[in-house]
Formats: structure tokens, sequence, C-alpha cells
């Protein structure tokens, strides 16, 4: 059905099914689920979703300024899928990016347990993120290794 796609005629398949998901996602996102409040590191301006989080930060900080990493990023944003036409961008705010070994990584945090949300990011993570994505939890843990198109 042509008059029924989502986005611009000759976008590719699996761009008009991320934008259907992706609305879907967006429309049913609520507050906190977990009870998490909002943090901001008063001497740098820097927010984040929870105190978890901004641990996390700090505890990169540390290794960043122990050479173990570089470039160290909070908050960047990776465009999926850029706004075309009246279908809008599709893109992740993640938690921290960093360069390790050589290799940029891009790191979420989720003190908490992944959700269907996070899984429809995790497959467009596969298809578009610019390189590996680690999933961390408290303690730095690796949760999951997300590989993106690049790794």
């Amino acid at each position: 059905h042509a008059g029924t796609s989502s986005g611009p005629p000759g976008e590719p398949l699996m761009a008009r099914q991320a934008r259907r998901q992706w609305k879907t996602a967006l429309r049913s996102k609520r507050g906190q689920k977990y009870n998490a409040k909002p943090v901001r590191d008063l001497s740098t301006g820097d927010s984040f979703d929870s105190t978890s989080e901004q641990k996390r930060y700090r505890i990169l900080q540390l290794l960043e300024r122990g050479k173990v990493i570089s470039n160290l990023e909070l908050h960047p944003k990776i465009v999926f899928i850029p706004k075309r036409g009246k279908a809008p961008e599709i893109a992740w705010t993640l938690d921290y990016a960093y360069d390790e070994d050589g290799q940029r990584i891009y790191e979420d945090w989720k003190p908490r347990p992944i959700t269907d949300r996070d899984r429809l990011l995790f497959k467009l993570w596969r298809h578009y993120g610019p390189g590996p994505l680690r999933i961390t939890t408290t303690g730095g843990a690796i949760r999951r290794h997300v590989p993106g198109r690049e790794t």
C-alpha cells in the first residue's frame, strides 16, 4: 500500500519499519520507571538521569586522567536516520563515548532491566551504529556488547 507508508517514497524498508517502531516507543515512554532522580553536577553544570550514571561518568573521568581512555564525551547524540521530508529524525543520545585502544567506544549505562525500547535501539545500532556499543551496569561490568556497522 503506497499511501500507508510512514516515510518518504523510496525510503528503504528498514528505515520505514524503524520510524514506525520509534514512534510507538516514544508514545509509550513514561517518566522514570525505577524512580531514579535526575542529578545536576553544580561544579560543571552537567545533567545525569541518576546518581549511578553520574558515578560512572566520574569513573570514566579517572580512567581518562590515567590515560586508559581518551576524548571522553558526555551524552553524544547519534543520528540513525536523518530527517527526510515530514519523517522525523531517529536518533539516540547515549550516556558516554570515548577512545580506547585506538577505537571509538559508545557506552550506555543501564542500572535496570533491558526494555523493549532498548532492544529496538540495539537493533538500530547493529544497522546504523558508528562503532561498538557497550551496555554497562553497576561497577562498570559490561552487560552487553552490540557491534556497530563498522565493527
